[in-house]
Protein backbone atom coordinates (compact mmCIF):
# COMPACT_ATOMS: atom_id res chain seq x y z
CA UNK A 1 0.00 0.00 0.00
CA UNK A 2 1.37 3.18 -0.98
CA UNK A 3 2.17 5.46 2.07
CA UNK A 4 0.02 8.41 2.89
CA UNK A 5 -2.89 5.82 2.29
CA UNK A 6 -4.28 5.17 5.37
CA UNK A 7 -4.01 8.92 6.27
CA UNK A 8 -5.82 9.86 3.21
CA UNK A 9 -8.69 7.39 4.08
CA UNK A 10 -8.52 8.73 7.89
CA UNK A 11 -8.60 12.52 6.83
CA UNK A 12 -11.76 12.00 4.16
CA UNK A 13 -13.46 9.46 6.50
CA UNK A 14 -13.23 12.43 9.45
CA UNK A 15 -14.46 14.71 6.87
CA UNK A 16 -17.64 12.82 6.06
CA UNK A 17 -18.68 12.01 9.65
CA UNK A 18 -17.61 15.90 10.30
CA UNK A 19 -20.40 16.78 7.29
CA UNK A 20 -23.00 14.35 8.41
CA UNK A 21 -23.28 15.85 11.93
CA UNK A 22 -22.56 19.45 10.13
CA UNK A 23 -25.78 18.53 7.88
CA UNK A 24 -28.06 17.14 10.99
CA UNK A 25 -27.76 19.83 12.76
CA UNK A 26 -27.35 23.09 10.96
CA UNK A 27 -28.58 22.61 6.86
CA UNK A 28 -31.82 22.99 5.68
CA UNK A 29 -30.66 22.59 1.69
CA UNK A 30 -33.63 21.88 -0.92
CA UNK A 31 -31.78 18.36 -1.09
CA UNK A 32 -31.42 17.58 2.42
CA UNK A 33 -32.78 13.99 2.66
CA UNK A 34 -30.59 13.39 -0.19
CA UNK A 35 -27.25 14.86 1.02
CA UNK A 36 -28.20 12.81 4.50
CA UNK A 37 -28.48 9.41 1.80
CA UNK A 38 -25.09 10.42 0.45
CA UNK A 39 -23.25 11.07 4.34
CA UNK A 40 -24.68 7.76 5.79
CA UNK A 41 -23.71 5.55 2.22
CA UNK A 42 -20.43 7.27 2.70
CA UNK A 43 -19.84 6.77 6.46
CA UNK A 44 -20.95 3.05 6.02
CA UNK A 45 -18.47 2.42 2.89
CA UNK A 46 -15.14 3.41 4.89
CA UNK A 47 -14.87 1.22 7.47
CA UNK A 48 -15.82 -1.69 5.01
CA UNK A 49 -13.46 -0.06 3.20
CA UNK A 50 -10.83 -0.62 5.55
CA UNK A 51 -11.69 -3.54 7.73
CA UNK A 52 -11.85 -5.64 4.44
CA UNK A 53 -8.62 -4.60 3.08
CA UNK A 54 -10.11 -2.48 -0.31
CA UNK A 55 -8.25 0.34 1.07
CA UNK A 56 -6.96 1.18 -2.76
CA UNK A 57 -10.76 1.01 -3.93
CA UNK A 58 -11.59 3.37 -0.79
CA UNK A 59 -9.29 5.48 -2.10
CA UNK A 60 -10.05 5.72 -5.50
CA UNK A 61 -13.47 5.99 -5.10
CA UNK A 62 -12.83 8.95 -2.56
CA UNK A 63 -10.30 10.54 -4.71
CA UNK A 64 -12.70 10.50 -7.97
CA UNK A 65 -15.56 12.46 -5.08
CA UNK A 66 -12.39 14.82 -4.09
CA UNK A 67 -11.45 16.20 -7.80
CA UNK A 68 -15.36 17.11 -8.61
CA UNK A 69 -16.22 18.83 -5.51
CA UNK A 70 -13.12 21.30 -5.98
CA UNK A 71 -14.67 22.58 -9.12
CA UNK A 72 -18.38 22.18 -7.56
CA UNK A 73 -17.22 24.51 -4.50
CA UNK A 74 -15.16 27.15 -6.80
CA UNK A 75 -18.73 27.42 -8.71
CA UNK A 76 -20.32 27.76 -5.60
CA UNK A 77 -17.82 30.40 -4.35
CA UNK A 78 -18.44 32.34 -7.62
CA UNK A 79 -21.97 32.24 -7.92
CA UNK A 80 -22.11 33.51 -3.93
CA UNK A 81 -19.97 36.20 -4.94
CA UNK A 82 -22.22 37.05 -8.15
CA UNK A 83 -19.12 36.57 -10.56
CA UNK A 84 -21.18 35.74 -13.65
CA UNK A 85 -18.10 34.98 -16.25
CA UNK A 86 -16.18 32.64 -13.80
CA UNK A 87 -19.64 31.09 -12.37
CA UNK A 88 -20.31 30.05 -15.85
CA UNK A 89 -16.49 28.76 -16.21
CA UNK A 90 -16.47 26.79 -13.49
CA UNK A 91 -20.24 25.37 -13.85
CA UNK A 92 -19.52 24.17 -17.33
CA UNK A 93 -16.03 22.57 -15.91
CA UNK A 94 -18.09 21.63 -12.78
CA UNK A 95 -20.30 19.69 -15.66
CA UNK A 96 -17.36 18.13 -17.42
CA UNK A 97 -15.59 16.60 -13.73
CA UNK A 98 -19.32 15.52 -12.76
CA UNK A 99 -19.89 13.34 -15.84
CA UNK A 100 -16.00 12.08 -16.21
CA UNK A 101 -15.61 11.21 -12.75
CA UNK A 102 -18.88 10.14 -11.39
CA UNK A 103 -21.29 9.44 -13.81
CA UNK A 104 -18.39 7.39 -16.06
CA UNK A 105 -15.55 6.39 -14.45
CA UNK A 106 -17.42 5.54 -11.12
CA UNK A 107 -19.49 2.93 -12.92
CA UNK A 108 -17.32 1.55 -14.59
CA UNK A 109 -15.10 0.79 -11.37
CA UNK A 110 -18.55 -0.69 -9.79
CA UNK A 111 -18.75 -3.12 -12.57
CA UNK A 112 -14.90 -4.22 -11.96
CA UNK A 113 -15.37 -4.40 -8.49
CA UNK A 114 -18.95 -6.44 -8.55
CA UNK A 115 -17.32 -8.82 -11.83
CA UNK A 116 -14.06 -9.69 -10.77
CA UNK A 117 -13.51 -8.86 -7.39
CA UNK A 118 -13.21 -11.66 -5.80
CA UNK A 119 -11.88 -12.46 -2.42
CA UNK A 120 -9.53 -15.81 -1.76
CA UNK A 121 -10.72 -18.90 -0.55
CA UNK A 122 -9.07 -18.51 2.65
CA UNK A 123 -11.12 -15.59 2.97
CA UNK A 124 -13.88 -15.97 0.97
CA UNK A 125 -16.09 -14.93 3.89
CA UNK A 126 -15.59 -11.66 2.89
CA UNK A 127 -17.70 -12.12 -0.35
CA UNK A 128 -20.55 -10.39 0.70
CA UNK A 129 -18.65 -7.13 2.04
CA UNK A 130 -18.17 -6.59 -1.44
CA UNK A 131 -21.56 -6.55 -2.02
CA UNK A 132 -22.34 -5.01 0.60
CA UNK A 133 -20.14 -1.71 -0.59
CA UNK A 134 -21.13 -2.27 -4.04
CA UNK A 135 -24.63 -1.43 -2.72
CA UNK A 136 -23.63 1.62 -1.17
CA UNK A 137 -21.72 2.59 -4.00
CA UNK A 138 -24.84 2.43 -6.06
CA UNK A 139 -27.06 4.36 -3.72
CA UNK A 140 -24.43 7.08 -4.48
CA UNK A 141 -24.28 6.55 -8.09
CA UNK A 142 -28.23 7.09 -8.21
CA UNK A 143 -27.67 10.36 -5.86
CA UNK A 144 -25.13 11.27 -8.59
CA UNK A 145 -27.70 10.78 -11.55
CA UNK A 146 -30.23 13.28 -9.62
CA UNK A 147 -27.41 15.89 -9.04
CA UNK A 148 -26.65 15.92 -12.64
CA UNK A 149 -30.07 16.56 -13.04
CA UNK A 150 -30.02 19.44 -10.65
CA UNK A 151 -26.91 20.56 -12.77
CA UNK A 152 -28.45 20.10 -16.44
CA UNK A 153 -31.64 22.36 -15.18
CA UNK A 154 -29.35 25.07 -13.86
CA UNK A 155 -27.25 25.27 -17.26
CA UNK A 156 -30.76 25.34 -18.70
CA UNK A 157 -31.57 28.43 -16.60
CA UNK A 158 -28.04 29.91 -16.94
CA UNK A 159 -28.60 29.77 -20.88
CA UNK A 160 -32.19 30.49 -21.53
CA UNK A 161 -32.94 33.00 -18.81
CA UNK A 162 -29.35 34.53 -17.63
CA UNK A 163 -30.10 33.20 -13.97
CA UNK A 164 -27.68 31.92 -11.85
CA UNK A 165 -29.26 30.06 -9.35
CA UNK A 166 -28.37 27.28 -7.08
CA UNK A 167 -31.32 24.95 -6.68
CA UNK A 168 -29.62 22.17 -4.52
CA UNK A 169 -28.93 24.92 -1.60
CA UNK A 170 -31.20 27.48 -2.21
CA UNK A 171 -34.29 26.58 -0.11
CA UNK A 172 -37.09 27.89 -1.80
CA UNK A 173 -39.98 29.15 0.41
CA UNK A 174 -43.70 28.19 -0.13
CA UNK A 175 -47.09 28.98 1.48
CA UNK A 176 -46.42 26.24 4.23
CA UNK A 177 -45.26 28.82 6.10
CA UNK A 178 -45.59 29.37 10.05
CA UNK A 179 -48.04 31.82 11.37
CA UNK A 180 -45.31 33.95 13.36
CA UNK A 181 -43.62 34.47 9.92
CA UNK A 182 -46.81 35.30 8.46
CA UNK A 183 -48.13 38.13 11.14
CA UNK A 184 -44.64 39.71 10.90
CA UNK A 185 -45.19 40.16 6.72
Amino acid sequence: MPPGTVCYILFTYGYHVQDFFTHILYENDNDWREMLLHHIAAIALYPGFVFGGLMGGGVLVAWLHDTADIVVNLCRICNGLNLKIPTSFFYFLMVASWFYTRLFLLPYFIYLGFTSLKFPEPVAHFQPLVYLEITFLMVMQLLHVFWFGLFLKMGYRLVMKGEQKDLVQTVESDDKESPEAKKTQ
